[in-house]
């Protein structure tokens, strides 16, 4: 008999939809690993159930609609909290689920933690960003200030209680045993997604959609328009690069509490306007084909969005940070700058755009790792993998 799973994920559906990553849930089975996977989201604004699909069921619990509220709804957080615990393992039980994973180390990982204490059945983490970098990048204050800082004594606490401990990536394994996570008890699980569309003609012309020239040197920027996505870093350096190079267009798509003044500072200059396409977010087809047109992206730092600009065959230009040298290689995929060297980012775009065959290799060498890395039937025999290992073979074997 197939497993079935629970997974602990921040955010809601509506979010994830407004993103174009919803079908990702639908990747949570594994090709088939699991008989039933069901989604919960503790952190959302309503309460409601969404069934996807046979295996696929989402539950949503309004904690994060209290925790965004007023000074009472705030102060009976903590009670909503063990009303939304109580329920999950409810959920859990009714369910039969055989396996807990919690997408981060804070909330969703205390809850995990509870949830596999009360059926006894297995509990892992899956850690997919490094969040004390993204702390330093966004800074909060006033009561968002205090969650973080009391949310910061939670991985101590869950990950040496956690079956297995998995990082997207080698770059946070040093953040898990910051945390006291064992060596033995951790596994990397690279993000994987389905390559199909990168490898085909694009599904749109976007330069058509876009009203951009066929000669035009095309820099896209895709992404969620805040702090800990260096937006103020992007600004500068489209503004610099689009004064100079006239036969370049620069596609900036996404949103968030900075778009607005990215968008004043670049579109109520006409010089920089003509030379910039600021989109909301697009639909998936549509990002696929600005990737494809792209000669080159512009990732200071990324995630999904720097393994699908690779995927389609675009040249990287990004910081050295976080997790990229594991798929960028300087000189050879793209280039990785120093972080906040807005300067050297603007010499290597140039350089980029001065000469463009020197470009189009770096995206054939890219869209080779990322297919060789990140294909989702590559990442899924190795998280199918860790499943295995947590449950046990001989429990899947009956």
């Amino acid at each position: 008999m197939k497993p079935r799973v629970l997974f602990l994920v921040p955010g809601d559906y509506d979010a994830y939809r407004k993103k174009g990553v919803d079908r990702m849930i639908q990747d949570r089975d594994e090709g088939g690993f699991f008989e039933r996977v069901i989604t919960v989201h503790p952190l959302a604004e309503q309460s409601r159930v969404i069934d996807l699909d046979q295996i696929h069921r989402i539950h949503e619990f309004p904690l994060g609609r209290a925790l965004r509220g007023g000074v009472f709804e705030r102060a009976a957080a903590p009670f909503r909290l063990l009303g939304v615990i109580r329920s999950v393992i409810r959920l859990a039980r009714a369910e039969r689920i055989d396996l807990v994973r919690a997408n981060d180390p804070y909330l969703m990982g205390l809850i995990g933690w509870r949830v596999s204490r009360a059926l006894g059945i297995p509990f892992c983490v899956s850690l997919h960003a490094d969040y004390s970098q993204n702390f330093r990048l966004s800074p909060k204050t006033g009561f968002a200030r205090l969650l973080r800082t009391v949310a910061a004594v939670l991985p101590p606490l869950v990950l040496p209680r956690a079956d297995l401990v998995m990082p997207i990536s080698e770059h946070l394994m040093a953040g898990v045993r910051r945390a006291g996570g064992t060596h033995a008890a951790v596994r990397v699980i690279p993000h994987g997604i389905d390559m199909t569309p990168f490898t085909r003609p694009p599904a749109a012309d976007a330069r058509a959609l876009f009203d951009i020239p066929p000669d035009a040197f095309v820099i896209s920027w895709i992404s969620r328009m805040s702090g800990e996505n260096y937006t103020r870093d992007v600004a500068e350096i489209v503004s610099s690069v689009a004064r100079q190079r006239r036969n370049v267009v620069f596609v900036l798509a996404g949103d968030g509490p900075h778009r607005e003044q990215l968008r004043r500072r670049l579109l109520d200059e006409e010089q920089l306007a003509a030379s910039v396409r600021m989109l909301p977010f697009q639909p998936y087809e549509r990002v696929i084909a600005i990737r494809q047109m792209s000669s080159v992206s512009l990732c200071l730092i990324g995630g999904f969005s720097l393994i699908e600009a690779c995927a389609a065959g675009s040249a990287v230009v990004g910081y050295d940070v976080d997790w990229h040298r594991e798929i960028v290689k300087d000189g050879v995929t793209g280039r990785l700058l120093k972080e906040h060297d807005v300067d050297a980012v603007i010499a290597a775009l140039e350089e980029l755009i001065d000469d463009p065959a020197r470009a189009a290799a770096m995206g054939r060498e890219a869209q080779r790792v990322a297919l060789a890395r990140h294909d989702l039937r590559v990442t899924s025999q190795i998280k199918q993998a860790c499943y295995t290992e947590l449950l046990g073979r001989d429990r899947l074997a009956s």
